[in-house]
């Protein structure tokens, strides 16, 4: 899954720009990657939602989020544009990991376009820490809760149609695709795992056809058929997953798997921009072929994965007040 997640940022065209067989990067960033940013919204929407009953509970968990999800999104939108910032004092290093000078565009914009930059927009729908994206979305769509919440009351399951009406209406506000994930998995989410198997096999094949006929076919499926594919690729592979893992296990029955999983947040938030020098760092050393292009294409998350986790071990040890302020006390 950290492979399908980390390479899901990769807008297509860049993908398709890489020295990798067809098939590797289809299947990967292709087929399962745009799942990753839907589940991700999906169990936000569930934990938001849970055991809410009344709006002050809703406003209690905004106030909470405060500190959980905008101080660390505040944080690691500055260390992006920092790091390269100070990279840029290292003789011959932006040559290979960044083409952009932040100092320049620091001296070059106003302290309101920065703001906007780093926090919002950079020009290309994204801030400047790209990945950072879906989080900032998720930040809109929590301060917007009360209004969901009611919305919910009112609709009940209906309200899963109105978000996604709302959102093929307007398909450029970018915040509407997570808030339809957020409010669907509010829902239906912990009744996945009820579904017989036959029914998340049918799911799943069904996924894997349309899935796979995009990508092959070139064909672009439109948003409507696209939110189907997906929502069929989410609901199968959550399934599969209360399939495999049963009630009786414990994370803390796997010491290295319960240790990792300590430190996803800090990940997400923290990976770039070393995912981005890894990727870029391993063609350079195997060759500017396909084998290093692919290596790199499927080592990158692992490698990243095994260093962002060190990193947050060391930091979380020594430095735990400080962890805790980066990764909003997770």
């Amino acid at each position: 899954m950290i492979v399908f997640y980390l390479h899901a940022g990769y807008p297509d065209e860049v993908i398709a720009t890489m020295k990798i067989p067809v098939v590797v990067r289809c299947c990967i960033a292709g087929v399962f990657g745009p799942c990753a940013v839907p589940m991700f919204y999906t169990i936000s929407g569930y934990l938001f939602f849970y055991g809410v009953k009344d709006i002050r509970k809703v406003y209690y968990k905004i106030k909470k989020r405060i500190k959980t999800l905008i101080i660390p999104f505040i944080i690691a939108a500055i260390f992006f544009p920092l790091f390269f910032m100070m990279m840029e004092f290292v003789p011959g290093a932006t040559e290979h990991i960044n083409s952009e000078s932040f100092i320049k565009k620091f001296s070059e914009l106003t302290f309101s376009k920065i703001i906007v930059s780093l926090l919002y927009d950079s020009g290309n729908g994204m801030p400047w820490a790209y990945h950072l994206w879906f989080m900032r979305d998720l930040i809109i769509i929590v301060a917007l809760s009360p209004m969901l919440f009611y919305i919910k009351k009112w609709a009940n399951y209906w309200s899963i149609v109105v978000i996604l009406g709302m959102y093929f209406l307007f398909p450029h506000i970018s915040f509407l695709y997570g808030m339809y994930w957020f409010v669907a998995g509010s829902f239906v989410l912990n009744n996945l795992g009820k579904l017989p198997k036959r029914v998340t096999l049918l799911l799943f094949g069904g996924f894997l056809l349309i899935a796979i006929y995009r990508v092959f076919s070139s064909y672009d499926t439109g948003i409507y058929l696209r939110v189907f594919e997906i929502s069929l690729g989410v609901s199968s592979l959550w399934s599969i997953y209360d399939i495999l893992i049963t009630d009786r296990f414990r994370l803390i029955s796997s010491p290295l798997l319960n240790t990792a999983c300590k430190f996803t947040f800090f990940l997400y938030l923290y990976h770039e921009p070393g995912f981005h020098i890894i990727v870029k760092g391993i063609p350079l050393i195997l060759g500017d072929n396909w084998f290093g292009y692919t290596m790199s294409f499927l080592l990158s998350p692992i490698i990243m994965a095994l260093i962002g986790i060190g990193i947050g071990f060391v930091i979380k040890k020594f430095f735990p007040a400080f962890y805790g302020i980066l990764v909003g006390g997770r």
